[in-house]
């Protein structure tokens, strides 16, 4: 992810799986959704000006395109130099706007003040998302900063 002063540099290396123990065929490919290729980030996800409360859902897809086995959700600090220390809370859903569903429930990141929040990486989750289903995060934070309260998300679909 980008920095406006200090440039933190991220690395991942996925595996996709060719077999289970079980025998079962594992993943193909990896999908990115949510990106945003201008500012090398994911979506931004506002938690709203009310501390530890859940804020307005933002899409990260409008309809996917294929169906997932899995997914691995990443974080970034929105090319936000951080410098309070707050705790955030983001959920993952599926659904039609008003008509979300969680799918993955609070998921727990933290800001020391260092500029960035940590952990980056939570997942994998393994289940079954249909193609043409939205997805879309919403979070919580203890602060309400009007930039702090912001970080960005992005998925990795397992298919």
């Amino acid at each position: 992810m980008q920095g406006s002063d200090t440039l933190v540099n991220f690395y991942a290396t996925c595996y996709a799986l060719s077999a289970s123990m079980f025998g079962e065929f594992g993943f193909q490919r990896i999908d990115s959704l949510g990106t945003n290729t201008s500012d090398s980030g994911g979506t931004a996800i506002d938690a709203g000006a009310v501390a530890n409360t859940k804020g307005s859902y933002a899409q990260i897809i409008a309809s996917t395109s294929v169906a997932y086995r899995g997914l691995i959700v990443m974080f970034g600090n929105n090319a936000t130099n951080r410098s309070l220390t707050a705790d955030y809370a983001v959920d993952i859903a599926v659904g039609a706007a008003a008509s979300e569903r969680i799918i993955i429930p609070d998921l727990e990141l933290k800001a020391n003040g260092q500029d960035q929040v940590t952990p980056q990486v939570w997942g994998p989750f393994f289940f079954n998302i249909p193609s043409g289903v939205r997805l879309s995060a919403r979070s919580s934070s203890t602060t309400t900063d009007a930039t702090e309260r912001i970080v960005d998300v992005a998925i990795l679909g397992l298919r």
